[in-house]
């Protein structure tokens, strides 16, 4: 065999990743569990759900007993020029309800006299951005112009998983660091295989050095596989140095 073979660090470094790789879970957790997080919530975050503002409609009757639906379909016709709005036609008993329950955002009630009220919830942010919302559709149909075309960002970085990525990678980093470094020698010295190792003609820089180098190759080939991972499932990009 040749000389390279009895070099104590080689050595030392394959038996390490040989005790490694005999165990499962110990593989699960340094490869098999980022990917699972990487595409579990990737995949839940994946896409925003589509914005939907629920309004009730509530109509007062007038002194002399006619509904007030003129007032009220006009106010529909306007809310629902806009796809983003739910309308609910809420009796007046129950809007209140509705409203403080959370399962509406906002409510328009027309008065029988013909003026409208406003009703929000000001401790949820939802209502009061519904009012804004609905303040906003109102005035662009008196002022009979056209909404505006949204447009949505879709750059590389702005996504959910382009943050879930490197948090993974550092993590990984982390753990192997903690767990794979320090943790190993620790639990060696309980079971007493470091007195044992150190009976053995070697030099202690060549033991710790062969610990560092199989973790050393583990994180990389788990960062390897992750940036595979993300380029092939998502799409991610590594960019810069």
């Amino acid at each position: 065999m040749a000389a390279s073979s009895y070099w104590p660090l080689w050595q030392l470094t394959i038996s390490r990743m040989r005790v490694f790789y005999r165990e499962p879970a110990a593989v699960f957790w340094v490869y098999g569990f980022p990917l699972v997080m990487a595409l579990s919530l990737g995949t839940a975050f994946r896409e925003n759900p589509k914005e939907e503002i629920r309004v009730d409609l509530v109509g007062s009757t007038r002194e002399d007993n006619a509904p007030a639906e003129p007032s009220l379909a006009t106010i529909e016709k306007s809310l629902t020029a806009t796809s983003h709005f739910k309308i609910f036609k809420s009796p007046k008993e129950d809007w209140r309800k509705r409203l403080q329950a959370g399962k509406t955002d906002f409510v328009i009630e027309v008065a029988a006299d013909g003026s409208v009220q406003f009703w929000d919830e000001p401790h949820r942010p939802e209502s009061r951005l519904a009012r804004h919302a609905v303040e906003s559709a109102l005035l662009r149909e008196q002022a009979k112009s056209p909404e505006p075309t949204v447009k949505h960002l879709e750059q590389a970085g702005s996504r959910y998983i382009d943050f879930l990525l490197p948090g993974l990678i550092g993590l990984n980093l982390m753990g192997g660091g903690m767990w794979g470094v320090g943790f190993v020698i620790v639990d060696m010295r309980v079971r007493k295989l470091l007195k044992r190792f150190l009976a053995t003609p070697m030099r202690k820089s060549d033991f710790l050095l062969a610990v560092m180098c199989s973790r050393l190759f583990f994180t990389l080939t788990d960062i390897l596989i992750l940036l595979i991972f993300g380029y092939l499932v998502f799409g991610v990009s590594s960019r810069g140095n």
